[in-house]
């Protein structure tokens, strides 16, 4: 199934049995519906351009999960796949959550008010993740996990703390408002705190 350019006032969610494509997807939200786009393929994959959500996105698909921009405006944004998660920009109003039980995760900027978990079973590639924090709410905690791969990372920005994980084993935290550096050593996630 293909989603062209598609607008909504309210909440979109579209369901389908294989692969969906999506050209662009707008929801501007109206009282009391936020404009979530919730898009499920049940046996194929999900491919994406542009998803501009005044809501929050959640995406679910057992292939791959891939676009070009996918912006949950006032709410959160979240992908679980089998396959590989691949997105050039994503952005969050609250938290962002991805989450590939197979295969790797790679994303270009993430950026979110509150907190970023971002699993993959293989390697994590990203550019630059920023959290901004939620006033008096969720502080903006940055977590990146590859089960049995290589984090490999250019700037992690945040408020509060990151904790970064290689084969599930915990890094300690680097503290408030730093910039980090990712780099595979001996496939350990290595942080240089910038100065």
């Amino acid at each position: 199934r293909s989603a062209k350019p598609t607008d909504s006032s309210g909440a979109m969610t579209l369901d389908v049995a294989r692969d969906m494509l999506i050209t662009q997807i707008t929801t501007t939200g109206i009282p009391n519906d936020a404009g979530d786009v919730d898009v499920t393929s049940h046996t194929g994959r999900i491919t994406g351009g542009t998803i501009a959500a005044n809501g929050g996105i959640t995406l679910n698909a057992p292939v791959s999960i891939t676009g070009v921009s996918a912006t949950g405006a006032t709410g959160a944004v979240f992908m679980n796949t089998n396959g590989l998660i691949d997105w050039a920009m994503l952005n969050a109003g609250t938290q962002i959550d991805v989450r590939s039980t197979a295969a790797a995760v790679a994303l270009g900027t993430a950026t979110s008010g509150g907190s970023q978990t971002i699993r993959a079973a293989n390697d994590v590639n990203f550019t630059t993740l920023t959290t901004n924090g939620i006033l008096n709410g969720d502080v903006g905690d940055v977590t990146v996990t590859a089960d049995t791969g290589l984090i490999q990372g250019v700037t992690v920005d945040h408020l509060v703390e990151h904790v970064v994980h290689d084969h599930g084993a915990p890094r300690p935290p680097a503290r408030a408002s730093v910039s980090v550096l990712l780099v595979p050593l001996a496939h350990q996630a290595v942080a240089h705190a910038a100065a």
